[in-house]
């Protein structure tokens, strides 16, 4: 289904406003699929309110009148990770994960001093959501 030895071989596409008939409907702001199956989710929310944050969008997925995770199970049976931004910072987290357990990705050069801007966001997103993979083989008869 996805093939890891040579990811150029994958067929990746980014959709903006997914529509999903679960137990109540809804449109995923962007949807990252690989072969059509749906890895990826964001929810992003705007930079121009200071009250907005990533935790608007992250609590689309948790709970609230859109609790994606409960509502819309089906979407999220293929899923690798879910992400939320407001614009000027990133953070991502597995299904299930509660706050705390939500992280910003950043690159380790840039751990010192990381501006929150859209710039520092798409840097993040294209750094986490790269699709080169790299794993380590096992030898299965050793």
């Amino acid at each position: 289904m996805i093939d890891f030895y040579a990811p150029q071989n994958n067929h990746y596409v980014l959709s903006q406003q997914v529509p999903f008939i679960g137990t109540r409907d809804c449109y995923f702001d962007l949807v990252l699929y690989v072969n059509g199956l749906p890895l990826v989710v964001g929810e992003v929310k705007t930079p121009v309110r200071d009250a907005i944050s990533w935790q608007d969008g992250a609590a689309d997925f948790l709970g609230g009148n859109k609790h994606y995770w409960e509502n819309q199970k089906a979407f999220f049976v293929p899923n690798l990770l879910c992400f939320a931004s407001e614009g000027k910072t990133f953070y991502y987290g597995s299904i299930g994960a509660c706050f705390k357990n939500w992280a910003p990705w950043h690159s380790t050069e840039d751990r010192d001093e990381i501006p929150q801007n859209l710039r520092t966001v798409l840097k993040s997103a294209e750094r986490l959501l790269h699709p080169e993979i790299r794993f380590i083989r096992y030898n299965m008869s050793e």
